[in-house]
């Protein structure tokens, strides 16, 4: 028998839904400013906690072609 894949996951900012898009906007200490990219969640996507305690998301940037990570604060918003 075969199990279904979940569709979405749960997490700090809410119900992130498979390979639906969304934007994400947060601080990069890179650019030093703030920055919103356009942005899917996949399974390889994920959130976890840095070393220092501060939350992090891995998200697929639509723009960029490649995975980006996002550290600290950041809204997520759907289309």
């Amino acid at each position: 028998m075969m199990t279904q894949q979940p569709t979405s996951s749960r997490n700090k900012w809410g119900l992130m839904i498979k390979d639906k898009t969304f934007y994400i906007t947060y601080f990069a200490t890179k650019h030093k400013a703030f920055i919103t990219r356009k942005a899917k969640w996949t399974d390889d996507c994920k959130t976890w906690l840095s070393k220092n305690n501060k939350p992090c998301m891995t998200y697929y940037d639509l723009d960029a072609d490649a995975y980006r990570t996002a550290v600290g604060n950041l809204r997520v918003k759907y289309d």
